[in-house]
């Protein structure tokens, strides 16, 4: 996680320390380092719960048909 924060300015950390999941906090600062989203970027998939609805979708079954 150290090597991940290196790579990321104090807006980037500032934002990501404002998410009190420790799970998804790690999320977004891997996300943020590894895809090189900008503070904006960072900011607004916090404030649009990117990473419970990425999660709400991979675990969403596909609905059958009545047959």
């Amino acid at each position: 996680m150290a090597h991940a924060c290196a790579k990321l300015e104090w807006p980037h950390i500032r934002a990501i320390t404002r998410v009190s999941d420790p799970k998804v906090r790690l999320y977004y600062l891997r996300e943020t380092s590894e895809q090189n989203w900008a503070v904006r970027q960072l900011e607004r998939n916090i404030n649009t719960l990117y990473y419970q609805r990425l999660l709400s979708s991979q675990n969403s079954q596909p609905v059958e048909k009545a047959a």
